[in-house]
C-alpha cells in the first residue's frame, strides 16, 4: 500500500505529496505521513516592543487557524500517525487581546488596547514543543539517530538549522557540546512526532526562465527534486520504523551489534553500501547540476541586459582570445575594454525588450571612446564597439525586425562603429564550446578586426 504524505506550511518538491496551506481547513485524517512547519509569515505595519502587533482581527484569524492546526496535529499524534515538524524560526509578536481600558474624560479621555505576547509555536505547545531561536551550521547525531539514519544523516549534512528545542524528549541532533536538540523524538506521549531543522532552500533550489510570451516561470531546479526525492525516500524509512518500533523508543543498550541477527547485519552491511553508493551519486548529480548551471550563464547572451550581460560579454570576449575587463574609476565607467596584439576596442552593451537598439547607446560609446583618450593620453582612438541585444524577450526565431535602428546604421558606418549582436557572440561561445579549436577564435577576432562599420558577420 502506497503511503500517504502530505506537506502542510512550507513547499518541497515531494512527487505525489500534497500540498496544503496553513489557511486551508483541511484534514489530516487522509494522511499516514504529516510534514508541518508552522511558517505563518507574521507581520504587521504596527509594532509593540519591536515586534509585530496584529489588530484584533487579524489576530482571531490567525488564531483560528492556530486551533484547527492544534487539533489536527494532536489527532494524528494520538493515532500514531507519523508526524515531522520542520522547525522555523519562532515568530513572536503580539496581538490585541479585544480588551480595552479607559481613561480621562471628555477631550482627554483615552482608550488603550490591550495587547498579549504569542508565537507560531503555540499550536505545538501541547506536544510539547518551544523552541528557543538559534542559527548555526554543526550538528551531531546521537545513538538513537541510528533508528532515522537517512533523516539525520541528511540534515547533518545540510548543516542548517535556525531553531533549537531545549526540552524536547529523545534527542536525535544535538549541537557539538551536547546542550540543545535541533532534531529529536518529541516526547513519549506522542512517539510517532518528530522534530528537526527546516529544510536549508538556499543554493539554487529555484530557477526562473522566460516562456514564449516573455513570462517570467519559476520551476524547481534538478538538485531540488534530487533532493526532496531523498527528503521523500528518508521519511518513508522513518515513517516504517516507527512502525516497526510499535511506538515505543528503543533504549540504547538494544541496539547492541550482539542483538542483532545474521540477516539483520548483513542487510545494514548491504544498506550501508547503497547509502555510499547514493552519496556518491547524490555528489555526482550536484556536482553535474552546477557545472550545467555554470554553462547556463551563457544564455545571458541571448536574453540578459545590464550587468548581467555585460558580465556575458566580456567573458564572451576572453574566451576569443581578448583581454576584457570592466573600467571603472571616481567619474568614468566603460561595459568593457578588450584588447589584442595592440589592437584595442571599447564597448558599450545594450539589451532592449520588445525593439531596437537606438541612436542613445551609440551616442554614449562616442562620449566613452573621447573619455578613455583623454585619460590615457595619446592620439588614438580605441575602435567603438556597440554590443546589443534586440527584442530580447522574443526567440530568435520571431526577432524579424531590424536589429539597429536607421539612424545607428547610418552613424556605424560614417563613424566606422562596428554593431555586435550578442545573439551571434552567443552562436560563437557555442561553436567553441562544442570544440571549435583556435582557427575558429581568430576568424571570429578577424571579424571584429575587419568588418568595421556595420553588424559583424561571424564564422558559421
Amino acid at each position: 500500500m502506497t503511503e500517504r504524505i502530505c506537506v502542510v506550511g512550507v513547499v518541497i518538491p515531494m512527487a505525489g505529496a500534497e500540498y496544503i496551506k496553513l489557511s486551508d481547513r483541511r484534514s489530516l485524517s487522509d494522511f499516514d505521513v504529516v510534514i508541518f512547519s508552522p511558517t505563518f509569515g507574521i507581520h504587521s505595519a504596527a509594532t509593540y516592543e519591536g515586534l509585530p502587533s496584529l489588530a484584533h482581527n487579524n489576530a482571531a484569524t490567525l488564531h483560528s487557524h492556530y486551533t484547527h492546526w492544534k487539533s489536527e496535529i494532536e489527532t494524528a499524534a494520538k493515532q500514531g500517525k507519523t508526524v515531522i515538524i520542520l522547525a522555523c524560526k519562532p515568530e513572536a509578536y503580539f496581538y490585541q487581546t479585544g480588551e480595552k481600558q479607559y481613561s480621562g474624560t471628555g477631550k482627554n479621555a483615552r482608550v488603550t488596547n490591550i495587547v498579549a505576547p504569542a508565537s507560531n509555536y503555540a499550536l505545538l505547545k501541547d506536544l510539547p514543543l518551544t523552541p528557543l531561536a538559534l542559527e548555526g551550521k554543526q550538528l551531531k547525531q546521537t545513538p538513537e539517530a541510528s533508528r532515522f539514519a537517512s533523516l539525520c544523516k541528511m540534515f547533518a549534512e545540510r548543516e542548517y538549522y535556525e531553531s533549537i528545542f531545549p526540552k524536547a524528549g529523545n534527542p536525535l541532533l544535538v549541537l557539538p557540546d551536547g546542550s540543545g536538540r535541533a532534531a529529536a523524538l518529541v516526547s513519549r506521549q506522542f512517539p510517532s512526532v518528530l522534530v528537526f531543522p527546516m529544510i536549508n532552500q538556499e543554493g539554487g533550489w529555484v530557477q526562473s526562465k522566460l516562456d514564449k510570451s516573455g513570462a517570467t516561470q519559476a520551476s524547481w531546479t534538478k538538485i531540488a527534486i534530487q533532493l526532496g526525492e531523498r527528503f521523500k525516500s528518508a521519511v518513508l524509512e522513518a515513517h516504517a520504523n516507527i512502525k516497526a518500533g510499535v511506538g515505543e523508543t528503543k533504549p540504547e543498550w538494544v541496539l547492541a551489534d550482539k542483538y542483532r541477527s545474521n540477516v539483520q547485519r548483513a542487510r545494514d552491511a548491504e544498506l550501508e553500501k547503497l547509502r555510499l553508493q547514493r552519496d556518491k551519486i547524490d555528489a555526482d548529480i550536484a556536482r553535474g547540476v552546477q557545472d550545467n548551471a555554470v554553462e547556463d550563464q551563457w544564455l545571458g547572451l541571448l536574453f540578459g541586459t545590464g550587468a548581467a550581460l555585460e558580465d556575458q560579454v566580456r567573458e564572451a570576449l576572453r574566451l576569443l582570445g581578448y583581454d576584457a575587463a570592466e573600467y571603472q574609476d571616481d567619474t568614468h565607467q566603460f561595459d568593457v575594454v578588450f584588447s589584442f596584439e595592440g589592437a584595442r576596442y571599447l564597448g558599450e552593451c545594450e539589451g532592449k525588450d520588445n525593439k531596437a537598439i537606438d541612436i542613445a547607446k551609440l551616442s554614449q560609446l562616442e562620449r566613452c571612446v573621447a573619455e578613455d583618450l583623454a585619460i590615457r593620453g595619446g592620439e588614438e582612438f580605441a575602435d567603438g564597439v556597440l554590443f546589443g541585444n534586440p527584442f530580447r524577450l522574443h526567440p530568435l526565431e520571431s526577432r524579424t525586425g531590424a536589429p539597429f535602428t536607421e539612424r545607428v546604421m547610418k552613424a556605424a558606418a560614417q563613424r566606422g562603429t562596428r554593431l555586435v549582436l550578442t545573439s551571434d557572440l552567443f552562436a560563437c561561445v557555442l561553436a567553441i564550446r562544442n570544440g571549435a579549436g583556435e582557427d575558429f577564435k581568430k576568424s571570429c577576432r578577424d571579424a571584429i578586426a575587419t568588418d568595421r562599420g556595420k553588424v559583424i558577420t561571424f564564422p558559421k
